[in-house]
């Protein structure tokens, strides 16, 4: 069993490295940007809930084109009123419009309060995968299903 988690937590670390294929959504940018920038990835993961998931995965990358920059550190400043305006933008990045923004900015904080702003040192320094799944867990919208999906989905995708 540690053997395996050790596995899952080589297989995040090596996540996004790759530059070809279409693995999480046909569109092609939106697919890089989530395999290259791993805080659009966490986000992706928080809006892969109650849509489609290659809807889900091309959102955080509509959301910068929206907002102009994808900066957590400015996500995490700016206001939900703000973030609810651009994600139920027509056409809306997700159903849930009133739950959705404030995910994203208590994520942004928690990432710039806990993990200097990069969602890579969520698993940096991580034995186990078991710890990425409860550090994943931690996060507004994602929950211990999801984290433990997002888990097995970068190590089989790695």
């Amino acid at each position: 069993m540690k053997m395996a988690e050790r596995q899952v937590v080589e297989g995040l670390l090596r996540f996004g490295r790759s530059q070809d294929g279409g693995l999480y959504t046909p569109n092609r940018r939106a697919d890089r940007f989530i395999r290259t920038n791993w805080n659009a990835w966490l986000v992706g993961v928080i809006f892969d809930q109650g849509i489609p998931a290659e809807k889900a995965w091309e959102a955080p990358y509509l959301l910068k084109q929206r907002l102009g920059h994808f900066s957590i550190r400015r996500l995490a400043r700016t206001p939900v009123s703000d973030l609810r305006r651009v994600v139920s933008q027509a056409p809306a990045l997700h159903r849930y419009v009133g739950k959705l923004p404030a995910w994203i900015k208590v994520a942004a904080r928690k990432l710039v309060k806990e993990y200097d702003g990069d969602a890579a040192n969520i698993w940096t320094g991580c034995l186990t995968a078991g710890e990425v799944i409860e550090r994943l867990d931690d996060f507004p919208g994602i929950g211990l299903k999801k984290a433990h999906m997002a888990a097995r989905d970068l190590h089989e995708n790695a």
